[in-house]
């Protein structure tokens, strides 16, 4: 390119351009991120398609390459996340808004009945299960509410599933039609009303919220 030719929009969307390409196309060599190739392939798949379709760009098309090539990069560096204490009693909740990968570590339960005996309430909760990538690593859907263990308490990380919530919600009701005869089944007893009421409100009605 020759840049005493040019103008200087052209050189400005040249440098963007560049600038993208190059922090793209670095996260193919990028050691740190080994796990979350492991986990979805089909990102870094993404991103070489991304590359290719961008390698020949020019000053017309270069704001729309640019873009796709930052969208990309995001999509694998700039990944939402969020943090979960589970504290000395083993348990915790969580509800977020998009689909998220379980950390090592933590057992996930979903609440399948509520039953009021008297004096004693019982929530009964069926451990929830969905596996995914290459290494099958636990993934929660969007908008659900958990309850989440772990015999070590201290705060863990759920990171963004990035993968269609139409198939992993289809894997969910499979999940709760076929498993229930065959899955670990916990009940946890509960006899104070209010304490009852908190749970049920966070694991029954988690569209609600967005996270806790």
């Amino acid at each position: 390119m020759d840049w005493l030719f040019i103008s200087e929009a052209q050189k400005n969307a040249y440098n963007a351009y560049k600038a993208a390409y190059d922090n793209a196309k670095g996260l193919l060599s990028d050691g740190s991120l080994s796990g979350l190739r492991d986990d979805e392939p089909e990102l870094f798949e993404a991103l070489e398609q991304v590359l290719l379709e961008t390698t020949n760009t020019n000053y017309t098309t270069s704001a729309e390459d640019t873009q796709k090539l930052i969208d990309a990069y995001n999509n694998i560096k700039n990944r939402p996340s969020i943090n979960r204490t589970i504290t000395s009693v083993n348990y915790g909740t969580v509800c977020l808004p998009w689909n998220a990968w379980v950390p090592a570590g933590v057992t996930v339960y979903a609440a399948e009945t509520y039953t009021d005996k008297g004096d004693t309430r019982y929530v009964t909760l069926q451990e929830y299960t969905n596996p995914q990538g290459n290494n099958g690593k636990n993934v929660i859907p969007a908008n659900t509410g958990f309850i989440i263990y772990s015999t070590t308490p201290k705060t863990y990380t759920f990171k963004y599933r990035i993968i269609s919530s139409a198939a992993i919600q289809s894997r969910t009701q499979s999940l709760r039609a076929t498993t229930k005869a065959v899955s670990m089944v916990l009940q946890i007893r509960v006899r104070d009303l209010d304490s009852i009421t908190s749970i049920l409100v966070r694991i029954l009605q988690p569209t609600a919220l967005t996270s806790y």
